[in-house]
């Protein structure tokens, strides 16, 4: 009899227990309140108050839920997840310093050709000369001769130009040359620059030579501005205007050039 008793009351707090755990996710877990009898049964059992045992019987309570047991190990590791949507794009940082320089490049190919330029207006020019000859009874090229007054001219140096506009310079290195037959003294000479077709005559220099028992020597500039309209000649040539044999004279030039540049427009200083 006692132990059928026991059987229900176990019974019945299993009951108990397994409507307790049922409900458990719905409301907080309630507490029992019963009497335990001397032979282990469990009367007057109620939830809410604790309840009023009789005499011989010991009040006593539970929860549907136990104490909370210890953690269990660790799962494993669950199935990795999809790949989420691409955030939005940040804002834009702040400029970075400056990097250091980098190594010098190669050399690159060279370019091609410019484009050719206009044609220039550059001067020409034209130019006779000579500084090597010898005096009578030497031997080469005679060294030309002043001529003496009064005797048809001859030319120390000519120079053929085509038309146009031209700054001609001339240059004469005369001696007076004590030879055989000369007449001692000074001699007084009209060197000239000019024209040998028209005779126009464009400079002139006066010289005097004085041996003084030696050889005397003089340089003779002529320039001048020469403006022509066609071809011509130009010639340098000294006379002796104190002079009238020509053997007695001995004047030559020794060296002499005679040179023309174009201009566009000149003055002479």
């Amino acid at each position: 009899m006692k132990w059928r008793a026991c059987a229900i009351v176990a019974a019945g707090v299993g009951s108990l227990l397994l409507s307790s755990g049922t409900s458990q996710a719905a409301s907080p877990s309630p507490v029992f309140y019963g009497c335990l009898t001397a032979g282990g049964a469990l009367v007057q059992v109620t939830t809410g108050t604790p309840t009023s045992c009789p005499s011989g019987t010991t009040a006593v309570s539970w929860s549907a839920i136990g104490p909370q047991g210890p953690a269990g190990p660790q799962g494993p590791a669950g199935p990795q997840g999809a790949a989420g949507a691409p955030g939005a794009q940040g804002a834009q940082g702040p400029a970075g310093p400056t990097g250091p320089q980098g190594l010098q490049g190669p050399q690159g190919a060279p370019g091609a050709d410019g484009a050719q330029g206009p044609a220039g207006t550059g001067a020409a020019a034209f130019g006779s000369q000579f500084f090597s000859c010898a005096l009578p009874g030497g031997q080469g090229f005679p060294c030309p001769s002043a001529t003496a007054r009064g005797n048809a001219v001859t030319p120390m140096l000519t120079l053929n130009l085509p038309a146009g506009r031209y700054m001609v310079n001339a240059s004469l290195h005369l001696i007076f040359a004590p030879l055989p037959g000369v007449v001692p003294g000074s001699r007084h000479l009209s060197c000239n620059l000019s024209d040998a077709q028209t005779g126009t005559l464009f400079a002139r220099a006066n010289v005097d030579l004085d041996d003084s028992g030696q050889a005397g020597a003089s340089n003779v500039p002529l320039q001048a501005l020469v403006p022509s309209a066609g071809p011509h000649t130009m010639s340098v040539w000294c006379y002796a205007v104190d002079l009238v044999n020509q053997d007695q004279l001995g004047v030559f030039a020794i060296s002499g050039s005679l040179t023309a540049l174009t201009v566009d427009s000149a003055t002479i200083q």
